[in-house]
């Protein structure tokens, strides 16, 4: 018999297949770590700009904001604060 050295080509595509599975759950766990993260991250900024438009609004604490739907302001019957200057 010849003394043989090196692989057979079923352990070399045995090889391969294992090394794909192992990509592919590498693949699977980073795009849905990615999709927590984008998840995350859109709802910090969601809550910063809630926060950003207390912080805008907080200088009214008395005024009356009954008539905002309407566009009307005090002493005013026209909508829109510009057409009654």
């Amino acid at each position: 018999m010849q003394n043989e050295s090196g692989r057979t080509m079923l352990e070399m595509l045995g090889v391969i297949a294992i090394i794909g599975l192992i990509t592919y759950g590498a693949i699977t766990g980073i795009n849905y770590g990615m999709s927590s993260y984008k998840v995350n991250q859109t709802f910090n900024d969601v809550q910063d700009i809630v926060i950003g438009i207390e912080d805008l609004f907080s200088w009214s604490k008395g005024y009356d904001f009954s008539n905002a739907a309407s566009g009307t302001y005090a002493g005013c019957s026209k909508p829109f604060a510009a057409a009654c200057e």
